[in-house]
C-alpha cells in the first residue's frame, strides 16, 4: 500500500496496516481491564447479558482510543492515502468539546461503577461513586485532546527540520513523535486512574505538567521557525503567492530535426510547471526576490532553488540556469553539481562560461561527496570540462583526484580529448508566412553522445530571438553535432496545418570545418508556398568579428 508522507509516496506493506489496527485494539482493552475489575475474556463467552455488557464496553472504548489517535492515523483521499494531516488551531476546541464528553460517556459505559458494573444482569447496576468515572472519562479526554492536537503539529515541525537540513534529525522525530505521545497518553491515563484520593487538585496538577510537556515546546518551535524560517504556509505557492502548476501556461517546441537525424520536424508542448507552481518568467523573477529577501533562510529553499533551476531552463535561458545551480546556502544546500556538468558540457567557450567553470571548480574542490561513485562522477565531469575548454593542466588535475581515489573508484574513467577549437559558428534566418520570426525564439542544442535523443529534452547550448530581419547566430561553438529548436506559442507553432521548409537536421561541426551558415528556415500556416531561392544577407551584417572563412551549406 502507498501513502504519501509530506507529498513523497512511500510503499507500506500490509502487516503494518495490520499492526496498528491491533495496537488500537490492545490498547482499548486494556483500558477496559483498568476501568472494570470484573471484566475478564470470559465474559464474550458467557451468559447472553454478559456478552452484551461486554462487547458495549470494548465498542465503546475502541470508538474512544480510534477518536483519540486521529491526530496521527493517515486519510485517504481521492483513493490516495495521506500522513499526516494538518490540524488548525480551531481543532483544539473542537477536539476538546468532542473528546471530553466522548470520555465521560465511553467511561460511564465502560467502568465497575457504570453501567456495565459486574455483568450481573441486563438492568444495569449503578455505583455509589459513579461521578468519578465520568470526570476521570471527560478529564482524560481532554487530556489526550489537547496533547493530541499539540503533537500533530509537532509532526509538521519534524518536517520543517528535514527541510532546513537536518533529514536524519527529522526522521527520527518524525516517528519518535507518535510513540512519545503514546507515553503521554498512558500517563495521562494512569495518574487518576489508580488511587483515586482527595490530592485531586495534586494530581489535576501533574495532568496538567504532562500536557505543557507538548503544549510548551511546539509553541516555541513554532515561534522560533516563524520568525526565521518563514514557517506557516503549507506550499511553495502560498509562501510565495504563485499560480499553481494547473494554471500553468503551456509552450510549444518544435524540433527541426527527427529522432533518425535527418532534417524533418518533431512537435510537443511543455507545461511551464515544476514543484507545483507555475513557473512563467514573472514567477521566476518572484522566486528569486523570495529567496532573496528572506536571505536564502526559508523552510521552501530546496524547492524553490530547484524551481527556478528548472524553470530557466524551460525558459530556454541556459545562463541563468548555470547561475542557478551555482547558488548554495550553506554546506546544508550545496550547489547542484550535476545539473551544472551537464550544462556546461554544452554551453558555448565564451568568457562567462569559463568564468562560472572556475567558480564553480572552486566550491566542488572543498565539498564532500558522501559516495566513492558520486565523487568520482564530479571529478570526471570536471576533467571533461576543463578538456572542452582545452585547459590540459586543470583537466589533469581533477583526473590525479580521480586516481586518489584508487582503489576504491569501481568504474573506468571517461574524459573527452582536449578541445583546440572555440570559433564554431552556427547562423541563418526564420520566417514565418514568407516574414521575419522575430517573436519565435530558436534554440541550438547539441548532442554529446550518440545515445542523447533528438528532442530538445536535454544539450541546450543557447537560445535567441531573431532580430527585425529574421536573422540569428550561435558563436563561441566547439566541434559536435548541433540542431535547431523553435519555441513559441501553441497558437503559431501548433496544428496539422504548418508547414516547415529548409529544417537544417543535424549540424557537424569539426575540425576544419567549424562553420555553418543555412538556408533560411521557412515555416508558415496553411499550404507551401512554392519554393523560392531567399539569398543570405552578406555576412558582414552578421554581428560576428574575425569570422573564418564561411561556406554556405545545405
Amino acid at each position: 500500500m502507498t501513502m504519501m508522507i509530506f507529498g513523497r509516496a512511500h510503499v507500506f506493506p500490509v502487516i503494518l496496516w495490520v499492526a496498528v489496527v491491533g495496537g488500537l485494539f490492545a490498547a482499548a482493552v486494556a483500558l477496559l481491564y483498568v476501568l472494570n475489575e470484573e471484566f475478564a475474556f470470559k465474559r464474550f463467552f458467557g451468559k447472553p447479558y454478559e456478552r452484551f455488557w461486554a462487547l458495549l464496553s470494548l465498542a465503546a472504548l475502541v470508538f474512544f482510543v480510534r477518536s483519540a489517535f486521529d491526530p496521527f492515523l493517515p486519510i485517504s483521499h481521492l483513493g490516495e492515502w495521506y500522513w499526516p494531516f494538518r490540524l488548525v488551531l480551531p481543532g483544539i476546541f473542537v477536539r476538546v468539546l468532542f473528546l471530553a464528553p466522548l470520555g465521560a460517556v465511553t467511561f460511564f459505559i465502560a467502568s465497575d461503577e457504570g453501567l456495565a458494573g459486574g455483568f450481573w444482569g441486563w438492568k444495569p447496576v449503578l455505583g455509589p461513586g459513579l461521578r468519578r468515572p465520568i470526570i476521570f472519562g471527560s478529564l482524560v479526554g481532554a487530556g489526550l485532546a489537547v496533547s493530541g492536537v499539540f503533537a500533530n503539529r509537532a509532526l509538521f515541525l519534524a518536517e520543517a527540520v528535514m527541510r532546513v537540513g537536518y533529514p536524519d534529525v527529522g526522521i527520527f522525530l518524525l516517528f519518535g513523535i507518535p510513540v512519545f505521545w503514546i507515553l503521554s497518553a498512558v500517563a495521562i491515563i494512569a495518574l487518576p486512574a489508580y488511587g483515586w484520593t482527595p490530592d485531586f487538585w495534586q494530581k489535576l496538577i501533574l495532568g496538567a505538567g504532562l500536557i505543557s510537556v507538548w503544549v510548551i515546546p511546539v509553541e516555541l518551535g513554532e515561534a522560533h521557525f516563524r520568525l526565521n524560517w518563514h514557517y506557516g504556509p503549507s506550499s511553495l505557492a502560498s509562501a510565495v503567492r504563485l499560480p499553481a502548476a494547473s494554471g500553468a501556461p503551456k509552450v510549444a517546441i518544435l524540433v527541426l530535426a527527427d529522432r533518425d537525424r535527418a532534417p524533418g520536424r518533431q512537435y510537443r508542448e511543455d507545461i511551464l510547471a515544476s514543484r507545483g507552481v507555475s513557473l512563467d518568467e514573472a514567477s521566476l523573477r518572484k522566486l528569486e526576490a523570495y529567496l532573496e529577501s528572506n536571505q536564502k533562510q526559508t523552510l521552501f529553499y530546496s524547492e524553490a532553488i530547484a524551481a527556478i533551476r528548472r524553470g530557466w531552463m524551460l525558459q530556454w535561458q541556459p545562463g541563468k540556469h548555470l547561475d542557478a545551480a551555482a547558488v548554495q546556502s550553506g554546506n546544508r544546500f550545496p550547489p547542484d553539481y550535476e545539473g551544472f556538468l551537464e550544462g556546461i558540457r554544452v554551453a558555448p567557450a565564451t568568457i562567462e562560461n569559463r568564468v562560472r567553470l572556475a567558480e564553480m571548480s572552486e566550491l566542488a574542490t572543498v565539498a564532500e561527496f558522501s559516495q566513492v561513485k558520486t565523487a568520482q562522477k564530479m571529478f570526471e565531469g570536471f576533467s571533461a570540462a576543463y578538456a572542452r575548454y582545452g585547459e590540459l593542466e586543470v583537466s589533469n588535475a581533477w583526473l590525479d583526484r580521480i586516481r586518489g581515489l584508487w582503489p576504491l573508484f569501481e568504474s573506468d574513467i571517461h574524459i573527452e580529448p582536449i578541445e583546440d577549437n572555440f570559433d564554431g559558428w552556427i547562423g541563418g534566418r526564420l520566417l514565418y508566412n514568407g516574414r521575419p520570426a522575430s517573436g519565435i525564439r530558436v534554440g541550438l542544442f547539441m548532442l554529446p553522445s550518440s545515445m542523447t535523443i533528438v528532442g530538445a529534452y536535454t544539450g541546450l547550448v543557447a537560445s535567441t530571438l531573431p532580430d527585425e530581419s529574421g536573422r540569428f547566430v550561435f558563436t563561441d561553438l566547439t566541434t559536435g553535432d548541433y540542431y535547431l529548436a523553435l519555441r513559441a506559442d501553441p497558437l503559431l507553432l501548433g496544428g496539422d496545418k504548418l508547414y516547415v521548409r529548409n529544417a537544417p537536421g543535424i549540424m557537424k561541426l569539426q575540425f576544419g570545418a567549424m562553420t555553418e551558415a543555412l538556408l533560411p528556415v521557412e515555416i508558415g500556416r496553411g499550404e507551401a508556398p512554392p519554393p523560392r531561392d531567399i539569398p543570405l544577407k552578406p555576412l558582414a551584417d552578421f554581428p560576428i568579428k574575425n569570422l573564418p572563412g564561411i561556406g554556405r551549406s545545405r
